[in-house]
């Protein structure tokens, strides 16, 4: 349903004051705006770095992932890169670069997609190794005692370039892997002839969903997005364009592919048809997704049992403001929780959450965070867990770093 400007009273009006919570230091006050709400700040990278080769100089192009009181994220010093975990004592690396040997003798050398947690224990990411092999690997977090001991825990699960399928084929990379109760899904270039195809893979087995039409083997579509995979259920699900290069949304389940979203679709509480989608995410069986219309219309949707239904939209009031929202960037989604980053007409950015139908900003652009005003902000699709989300967080000053943020309900 639409949360429409008398359903966005904040459900966390009521809990404690707002403060933001740091192991070495005492609370201190932040924006009222975000009354409720508990942040923690688990990763920082100061404006100037400070001549120390292990200290972080950046946090890289991909965003922080969340599960329980840990994120996981990809960061550089200035001699090297390497996946970090993060809680509220420490922040190490848990995969370096160049040091790692997964595969005999040969050591990760550059990473590739946002890593993603497989439950609390293990972490899912692509990376590609010295000898330029691409790989899809998993990393054990829980025997990471030191340094060494994790780097000894991360391991290959899919090379490229041997012939793993059924028919002898091979890949040329991986990339954009989901990953839920052991469940993953990803999306392949063949090494045939280099046709994309989104593939799962789930104990030792590699099952082909689809691929792009090629020479020799015609199929619906010319191009696909980013698969999601849902654990409980095994429900694949993605965007792509058909052979008319129109874009819809696809469900495999079961070993039925359909589209469940297309440019024929109505839009909930909307005029006309779809006319684009974003790259849908699928939990507890329901998938959700950022969808566009004719008139600037623009939302975020959920599929469920009883078809589609708008979450928010271009006529949703934003809280604690006058306006309406007029763009949707990105979104994280945990069974009926939605995470989301938004702007108004005049581009002003602000994350979000909606829980059970109540709509709560939880912070924005120029609002201050420990005397500090937001100059921008990111969310990545695997920052909410629980009653918590990770997002970054960039200053004025130049400064940036990752928090999180905790809420009852």
């Amino acid at each position: 349903m639409n949360t429409n400007s008398s359903q966005t009273a904040s459900f966390l009006d009521s809990f404690l004051p707002s403060a933001w919570r740091q192991t070495s230091a005492p609370e201190t006050e932040i924006a009222s705006s975000t009354s409720g709400l508990e942040f923690t700040r688990l990763v920082e990278v100061p404006a100037s770095p400070s001549g120390d080769r292990n200290s972080l100089t950046g946090l890289g192009l991909t965003q922080a992932a969340l599960w329980g009181d840990t994120v996981v994220f990809w960061g550089q010093t200035l001699v090297t890169s390497a996946l970090y975990r993060a809680d509220l004592q420490a922040v190490k690396a848990a995969v370096s670069a160049h040091q790692s040997q997964p595969v005999g003798t040969d050591p990760i050398a550059h990473f590739g997609a946002a890593p993603a947690f497989d439950g609390a224990e293990k972490i899912l990411f692509c990376g590609q190794t010295q000898s330029g092999q691409n790989a899809l690997f998993q990393a054990d977090l829980t025997v990471a005692t030191d340094a060494a001991a994790a780097q000894r825990t991360v391991k290959p699960l899919l090379l490229t370039e041997q012939p793993i399928l059924e028919n002898g084929d091979g890949f040329i990379n991986f990339s954009n892997p989901s990953v839920q109760a052991g469940k993953i899904a990803f999306l392949g270039r063949l090494m045939s002839d280099q046709q994309k195809g989104i593939f799962s893979y789930c104990d030792g087995t590699l099952h082909m969903i689809t691929r792009q039409a090629g020479a020799d083997c015609p199929t619906p579509f010319v191009d696909l997005g980013r698969p999601a995979i849902d654990g409980a259920t095994g429900q694949v699900v993605f965007r792509a364009h058909d052979s008319q290069y129109q874009m819809g949304l696809y469900r495999y389940l079961d070993g039925d592919l359909s589209p469940f979203a297309t440019v024929q679709t109505s839009i909930p509480e909307g005029i006309g048809t779809f006319t684009s989608f974003s790259d849908p995410l699928v939990s507890a069986g329901q998938v959700t997704f950022c969808g566009r219309g004719n008139v600037f219309q623009q939302g975020l949707y959920r599929l469920t049992a009883d078809g589609l239904e708008a979450l928010v939209n271009t006529q949703t009031r934003i809280p604690d403001s006058l306006e309406t929202f007029a763009r949707f960037h990105a979104f994280s989604v945990q069974g009926e929780t939605l995470a989301f980053l938004a702007g108004d007409s005049h581009g002003h950015l602000g994350l979000f959450v909606l829980v059970k139908d109540e709509l709560t900003k939880i912070i924005g652009v120029g609002d201050i965070l420990e005397d500090k005003p937001i100059r921008n902000l990111m969310l990545g699709q695997y920052g909410l867990h629980g009653q918590g989300l990770a997002f970054r967080a960039r200053f004025v000053d130049g400064s940036e770093g990752i928090y999180r943020v905790d809420w009852k309900g």
